[in-house]
């Protein structure tokens, strides 16, 4: 009776499955998602595909594609011409000339060349098993037999759609087609079942008793390397899609690759630099071998004002590290620096040395917290010499979190975490040295201005907008510091983020990050629910992006950088990063030659985004035409930003050369010109 309900249930399956029709999606999204840009890792391959010339190479869920005879590099992405972002297995079929794409959530593409493809979601959204991890691809004919954690899914290649799941209720290992029957590998046996029975029949399959496991799986086996890739195939991209903290300064973008909650995730040490349209990641190896301590979970990392080649970050165990041009100096910890361990008596004592968050104040100091010890806060100060302030009520603060310096020059921080969750402050008058004059409060309960007192969360950011209030993105929602001057005082108030005073926005969301860009707008990220955009007036949802409307990678966003010289925002998700042209920059009050940025120039081959040139006044016309005098395309800037897509009005990429870019404000008076290089 259990078989026949079974039965039952696959038949069911089938039928539902067989009446799927396989999408064929678009050869290039740009022109949905032109504001958008990708920057997967492309490094450490783990599956290779050949195809003639071509090698398919997928790497940190990223794919590219070189071509032997001419050393072409061409990647693939949602943004062009893919339908989604993090992929976890490739195969190809030589007869059918299709890539077999499929993703980290079961969406299938089928990949005919560059520019088609066509998508199967069945799998993700109508095959129900709970395992659905692909171990191996073997093809038949017209079909694609694809292991997994519970069974077979079958594709036809030849009309693009999963014609059956067989759920054989194990993991399977591999699979082959032998004398008309379809073998399945699995851990402890070989099972088989002849091609012309019901293969959804649990009862048609039977055990092999004499193919041994070892040796089918030498034979049929997933062998993922088709061939070696050299890193010199490897395009320019971050090492790996870790997003923790980024930061902005000088117009280069900074991350940091660690992560922590209530404990380390022990992730390699990851420091990766934006500049100039080229990743730069810092040195990894060699540094344990140097320090004699772990080299993990970088949570912060900072530029130093005075000179741009000079980095320092926070490790979650392994105290401050300093480094020139990318390259290791200096490990500061308990051996040559006022900072502490959180475990002062252990014997491991040295991987406890918690810093939690770095941030210069205008002077060119460098702050930072040090978590669970007896001198929480440090300064490290422009001349080399430390600085170490003794606060009691901090000592049991766990995970001191990301630091602000508000427009006052005062110091603010959180602890993270709702069992220990508080916000301090610290007035130090400008004064490092002398602390007769500080003023220093740590609230461990909120108030509502009404006197009721809020709930107990985890505190995950602060931020300053551009009226003096201070932002705190939290486990329950946004908190609001309105006159966070009164953090001193006994009536100091915090309130819950509403619209219209009684709407509370995210209340229920974990708000992770907040961002504010030039016109006072919110960009918030949440742990699973996307990016919001907030008015100006905070009374508006004005945008709310997600992975179904955006390039966003995932919708657990980390942390958000933005740019006010470009006006773009960096995105960190869970799953890698992603930026968006706002259009919002800090605009000059009369345009010339000299003021216009043009970003990037040249363009380079391996370049996918927009060309954007800002800082322009709000309605600039713009007219780029090639050395010809042919306009390639004009229009006008928004909010003194405008982007080209670099093609022609017949949407064909424009070819290498020099461009001409006539730029005049609304009036047609004022005027400026420059002028970009393509190289393709």
């Amino acid at each position: 009776m259990k078989g026949i309900y079974k039965y039952i249930i696959y038949l069911f399956i089938t039928l539902f499955i067989s009446t799927a029709e396989s999408l064929t999606c678009s050869a290039d999204n740009t022109s949905t998602y032109n504001n958008w840009k990708i920057h997967q890792s492309y490094h450490f391959p783990t599956r290779t595909e050949k195809s003639g010339n071509k090698i398919y190479v997928l790497a940190n869920g990223g794919l590219f594609s070189y071509d032997k005879s001419d050393d072409n590099i061409t990647i693939y992405s949602k943004k062009s011409p893919l339908n989604d972002a993090i992929i976890s297995f490739i195969s190809y079929s030589p007869a059918h000339k299709l890539l077999i794409v499929v993703y980290d959530n079961s969406n299938i593409d089928l990949l005919a060349d560059e520019y088609k493809v066509y998508n199967i979601p069945d799998f993700k959204n109508k095959v129900n098993t709970s395992d659905k991890h692909i171990n191996q691809c073997f093809i038949f004919n017209n079909k694609a037999f694809l292991t997994t954690g519970n069974g077979i899914l079958s594709l036809d290649l030849q009309n693009r759609i999963i014609d059956n799941f067989y759920a054989l209720g194990k993991n399977i290992l591999a699979c082959c087609v032998e004398n008309n029957c379809l073998y399945a590998c699995s851990e402890k046996e070989i099972i088989f079942c002849p091609l012309k029975e019901n293969m959804l029949d649990p009862n048609n399959w039977k055990t092999d008793n004499e193919k041994t496991v070892k040796n089918f799986l030498s034979h049929y086996g997933d062998k993922p390397m088709k061939e070696n890739i050299s890193e010199y195939y490897l395009p320019n991209s971050p090492v790996r899609n870790y997003a923790f903290n980024l930061s902005i300064k000088n117009n280069h973008l900074l991350v940091a690759g660690g992560a922590y909650i209530e404990d380390r995730f022990l992730r390699e040490g990851t420091i990766m630099l934006f500049k100039d349209e080229k990743w730069i990641n810092f040195q990894e190896e060699g540094i344990s071998q140097i320090t004699g301590t772990w080299y993990k979970d970088i949570i912060c990392v900072v530029e130093n004002p005075n000179d741009n080649n000079i980095h320092f970050a926070a490790s979650c165990g392994e105290g401050l590290y300093e480094f020139r041009e990318g390259k290791f100096i200096k490990q500061y910890s308990l051996h040559n620096s006022p900072l502490q361990s959180a475990l002062p008596n252990d014997s491991d004592a040295r991987n406890y040395v918690r810093v939690g968050s770095l941030i210069y104040d205008k002077e060119g100091n460098l702050w930072m917290t040090n978590c669970e010890t007896n001198a929480p806060i440090h300064v490290l100060q422009k001349d080399g010499k430390w600085k170490s302030f003794y606060y009691k009520s901090l000592k049991q603060a766990s995970n001191l979190g990301r630091l602000l310096i508000d427009k006052r020059g005062w110091i603010w921080g959180t602890s993270l975490l709702e069992s220990s969750y508080g916000l301090f402050c610290l007035n130090y008058n400008q004064t490092i040295q002398d602390e007769f004059d500080d003023k220093f409060v740590y609230h461990t309960k909120f108030n509502e201005p009404s006197g009721q007192t809020l709930d107990s969360r985890a505190l995950f950011c602060l931020t300053e907008d551009k009226e003096g209030y201070i932002w705190m993105g939290t486990s329950k929602g946004i908190l609001l510091i309105e006159n966070p001057e009164n953090v001193f005082l006994n009536n100091f108030s915090i309130r819950q983020f509403k619209i219209f005073q009684n709407e509370k926005f995210l209340e229920n969301e974990s708000v992770t990050c907040i961002c504010i860009d030039e016109e006072n707008q919110k960009w918030i990220g949440t742990d699973n629910n996307g990016l919001f955009l907030l008015s100006s007036d905070n009374k508006q949802v004005i945008s709310h992006f997600t992975i179904e409307n955006s390039l966003l990678l995932s919708n657990s966003i980390q942390s958000l950088a933005y740019n006010e010289n470009t006006g773009e925002l960096w995105i960190g998700t869970n799953k890698g990063i992603v930026s968006y042209m706002t259009g919002i920059v800090s605009g000059s009050k009369e345009i010339n030659d000299e003021n216009i940025l043009i970003y990037p120039n040249p363009v380079k081959p391996s370049y996918e985004g927009n060309l954007t040139i800002s800082q322009l006044e709000g309605q600039s016309r713009v007219k780029i035409i090639n050395v010809a005098g042919k306009v390639m395309c004009e229009g006008s800037s928004l909010s003194g930003t405008f982007t080209w897509n670099l093609r022609d009005y017949n949407n064909k990429k424009v070819p290498s050369g020099i461009y001409i870019i006539f730029i005049t404000d609304e009036n047609g008076k004022r005027k400026a010109s420059g002028k970009v290089t393509v190289i393709r």
